[in-house]
């Protein structure tokens, strides 16, 4: 559960029966509503997940949750801000990959997850409201890892689609800052999306209270 999320009555309760009561099951996540404006979903518990683009895509986004399906719904991918995991799954599929940070860990464990012949589902009757973007506070950050993390997943999960990821990356995330004339962002994206190709780390390893911090993204600090 997330640090900027506040669950509504019975989030976990529907969560423990989806658990119980769904074939294969192995993750089951919440449907996520804006705090700003919480008649409007963020995700039905995820969405797809497209491999040739090292793309993902939430069910529901920004559709008002009174139109939301009532039964449980079959997804490729979760959003970790509210997910239920059974320890038996975890200790077979293994933790969420650190080295993300932040940012896409959560669709590359489901591949894993997925992988191994678990489902992934997302519950309408789990309901939690999420402050999107709180836990960061900062566009530079995201707009670093975001790009970096999808090529990771493309590479690591599906290097054939490498390059096509890459290309639609491109065009789906620095193309509109560069002609928005956001310079700054568009810097940090393209230092992602290099980095992601190279698939070279960030220099910073947050595991511990003596490890280095991690630089603002749009900091040429960053190699």
């Amino acid at each position: 559960l997330n640090n900027d999320t506040e669950p509504e009555a019975n989030a976990l309760v529907a969560l423990h029966e989806a658990l119980a009561n769904l074939p294969s099951v192995g993750a089951v996540a919440s449907l996520l509503v804006r705090t700003a404006a919480p008649e409007r979903v963020q995700a039905v518990g995820g969405g797809r997940y497209w491999p040739a683009l090292g793309w993902t895509d939430q069910l529901g986004e920004d559709l008002r949750r009174d139109t939301m399906p009532v039964a449980p719904v079959r997804l490729d991918q979760a959003l970790a801000a509210s997910l239920l995991i059974p320890r038996r799954v975890l200790a077979e599929v293994g933790p969420f990959p650190e080295h993300y940070f932040m940012y896409v860990e959560d669709t590359a464990w489901c591949v894993t997850l997925r992988r191994r012949g678990f489902a992934v589902y997302g519950v309408p009757a789990s309901i939690v409201h999420h402050a999107v973007g709180l836990s960061t506070r900062s566009e530079g950050i995201s707009d670093y890892y975001l790009p970096r993390n999808h090529l990771w997943l493309a590479r690591e999960q599906h290097r054939a689609f490498a390059l096509t990821a890459l290309a639609f990356l491109t065009i789906r995330m620095l193309a509109p800052k560069v002609l928005r004339g956001e310079w700054g962002r568009a810097s940090s994206t393209l230092r992602g999306l290099w980095h992601g190709l190279t698939r070279r780390p960030h220099p910073c390893r947050p595991s511990g209270p003596t490890d280095r911090p991690c630089p603002d993204p749009r900091s040429e600090s960053i190699p």
